[in-house]
């Protein structure tokens, strides 16, 4: 009997360590940074960036093919990857752009001003509607500057622009800034505790 028991006792064993070797594959995968590049929602003009790009919910953020939609300013310049870049903006004036979602954690974005050189950006990280991280970058119009944030575990991001000067001999003005390559990593902690807690409870039931 108490043979069969430990052998018994291996084999839940070797369960249990499968299951977290699967899990932690699992996680591997999830984690792996996505690059959001705004080439991928449609080929022709300009509209807002539909809720669920990326998995992500966005607020005044609206994409645009910059070479044919506005020529002659940063937006052309902050062309990263493809033809296409989001600029925050209520197409108006310029907004607070917010992306929401499930946990994430955002390492950041290249980010280019529109018309004004030294325009600041703040960028507000956000979990529950708690303020926890907050960033203000420089940048400006003649190309894009890599911005490095590593905020985690945030459910929320908010961007607002402001001041800078008018660069010489663009055709307009205003605190626009546009964003390409937006790089997060969805968090698989919650999958995690639930795989384990469910590894824990069947351990104890057996």
């Amino acid at each position: 009997m108490k043979v069969q028991k430990t052998l018994g006792e291996a084999k839940m064993n070797n369960k249990i360590l499968l299951l977290i070797m699967a899990v932690c594959l699992l996680s591997a995968v999830q984690t792996q940074a996505i690059v959001l590049t705004f080439d991928d929602i449609s080929t022709t003009g300009q509209a807002s960036v539909p809720n669920g790009y990326g998995s992500l919910n966005w607020n005044l953020f609206f994409y645009t093919n910059t070479p044919e939609m506005i020529p002659d300013s940063g937006f052309n310049n902050g062309r990263v990857s493809g033809e296409y870049v989001a600029i925050v903006s209520d197409y108006s004036e310029p907004g607070i752009g917010r992306i929401t979602g499930e946990l994430f954690s955002f390492e950041g974005a290249y980010l280019t001003a529109g018309w004004n050189d030294g325009l600041s950006v703040q960028v507000d990280g956000y979990l529950e509607d708690g303020l926890i991280y907050t960033t203000t970058v420089t940048i400006n119009t003649i190309g894009p500057t890599w911005c490095e944030f590593n905020y985690t575990n945030i459910d929320e991001l908010r961007f607002s622009s402001y001041g800078g000067t008018v660069h010489e001999g663009y055709p307009d003005n205003g605190e626009y800034f546009c964003m390409d390559n937006f790089t997060y990593t969805p968090e698989p902690g919650t999958l995690l505790l639930f795989v384990f807690g469910a590894v824990l409870l069947r351990k104890r039931q057996s």
